[in-house]
């Protein structure tokens, strides 16, 4: 069964019900399968056949998904191309995967290079179920059809890409979406990026309902998930950790909340306690890798007794924790985690030296270092391009911010090295006052003596879509302020 199928077994199971809910009103899934129709005979009309990549640009939300699904049942290739992605970016990625089409919404500049599909805001009154597509003699996708560019976070070094069948994507869909029924309502945090598409997908698959929310602030996030009763929340950590600034302090925030689910970075445990007495009893903690997939996922029972485990591997995964040997360890060691999904991919998208780094053997290398215990639940540690060596001690950065974040006041920081005359020296930013952060560093005189008087105050810290710290950029971006430090 391939994409469109997929959602026109859900829109048949009930026309009228939401498949989009917003301030504007809600869009039924009768009329969600006539914005697809009428986005595959545009598409059509402008060329699109069999094979052709088409980027996919566009702010509104329904229309982003119908033409999506439209590109698929056509036989193209669709990619996002998120709009806040550089030009310097948006041009690299245009030429790498050969891109023929930009899809995009009036709002939105037209790329150069490209051919321009632009779309308007298209509204569908109650009823009206559009356009017959096995009556136009558009083209019929199969199983093996390649289908859509998901790509990586990068954390491979340079982001790579994989090229999803129809299958294959349907397959990356079912297995990563955990607790969805028709009457649910989900909210994401996108439908640009990976995880996004995936969501989108699975929450139109079940014939659920998505909340478009409103994300200009986040007490208009906070108002739109109790409005629409919102059942599941996908949200990267930092997100929830703004939001608890904006609720009470006792009592549950979200009681329709079914299933909360902190994606993309680790869940520190304060933020941890947070969630599960002040917003949702009901978190479910994954860990899951851009190529492969959900690996595993924890339940608030777990986290209540493990506040650090990602949970139990999934019945379709087979995860192992190896050493530099790829020898597997004992239960509790750490080591590099390799996992192995059946069907999955075995090679990035024409990147053969990088495939050949990663996949080997049957199994996907990951670039995170973890452990499994006696009971079966996996632990994250770190990520192995994030590890630093301060006096021949290998630390991961995330063990020296939980230590701040674990027993003080401050929520957010980041610690990283720069090279000076051979030796790393220890720095760190805060998302906290001279004051706070003077008072947390008394806590730990070790910590405190690694980083003598480099660390300094920010307002943010600068994150991925998935809320991932950008480690690799944190020395350019605070340059002004390590600067400073240097001089005194």
């Amino acid at each position: 069964m391939n994409i469109y199928q997929k959602i026109i077994s859900a829109a048949q199971r009930n026309p009228a019900a939401p498949a989009f809910i917003s301030a504007q009103g809600y869009l039924t899934y009768g009329q969600f399968i006539s914005l697809i129709a009428f986005a595959s005979q545009e598409l059509h009309r402008q060329g699109v056949v069999k094979g052709d990549v088409v980027g996919v640009m566009l702010s509104h939300i329904p229309l982003h998904a119908a033409v999506v699904v439209a590109i698929a049942q056509l036989g193209g290739i669709s990619i996002s191309l998120n709009q806040d992605i550089p030009a310097p970016e948006m041009a690299k990625r245009v030429k790498r995967f050969s891109v023929k089409y930009l899809v995009r919404t009036a709002d939105i500049p037209p790329a150069i290079g490209v051919k321009n599909i632009e779309f308007t805001k298209i509204n569908f009154g109650a009823g009206q179920y559009h356009f017959d597509l096995s009556k136009e003699g558009l083209p019929e996708p199969k199983s093996d059809d390649p289908a859509r560019f998901l790509l990586t976070s990068g954390s491979t070094g340079d982001g790579q890409a994989i090229l999803h069948t129809q299958q294959s994507w349907v397959e990356r869909v079912n297995k990563t979406v955990d607790g969805i029924e028709s009457s649910s309502r989900i909210v994401l945090p996108d439908i640009y990026s990976t995880l996004g598409n995936i969501f989108l997908l699975g929450t139109l698959f079940s014939g659920a309902a998505l909340i478009v929310n409103r994300r200009a602030t986040i007490l208009e996030l906070i108002t739109d998930i109790n409005t629409y009763a919102a059942t599941h929340l996908i949200f990267p950590p930092y997100i929830f950790q703004r939001m608890l600034e904006h609720i009470p302090e006792k009592g549950i925030a979200f009681p329709t909340v079914q299933h909360l689910r902190p994606v993309g970075s680790s869940l520190s445990k304060p933020l941890l306690d947070a969630l599960l007495t002040r917003v949702s009893p009901n978190v479910y903690y994954p860990y899951g890798i851009s190529e492969v997939g959900a690996i595993s996922i924890a339940t608030p029972a777990m986290l209540k007794k493990y506040p650090r485990t990602s949970g139990k591997i999934k019945s379709w995964s087979k995860a192992e924790i190896v050493d530099e040997n790829e020898m597997i360890v004992k239960a509790g060691e750490i080591g590099q985690i390799r996992v192995k999904v059946e069907g999955m991919t075995n090679q990035y998208y024409e990147a053969p030296d990088v495939s050949k780094a990663k996949f080997r053997d049957g199994w996907f290398y990951s670039s995170d270092h973890g452990y499994i215990n006696e009971e079966g639940l996996l632990f994250i540690q770190g990520r192995m391009d994030d590890l630093i060596n301060l006096d021949g001690k290998k630390l991961f950065p995330t063990q020296l911010e939980e230590q701040i974040i674990n027993t003080s006041h401050i929520a957010d920081c980041a610690f990283f090295t720069i090279k000076a005359k051979e030796v790393d020296q220890l720095f760190g930013a805060f998302v906290a006052s001279r004051h706070d952060i003077d008072r947390a560093l008394a806590n730990h005189p070790h910590l405190k003596s690694l980083l003598g008087d480099r660390y300094f105050s920010v307002a943010s810290l600068p994150r991925n879509t998935n809320g991932k710290i950008l480690r690799k950029d944190l020395v350019s971006i605070f340059s002004k302020e390590i600067s400073e430090i240097s001089k005194t």
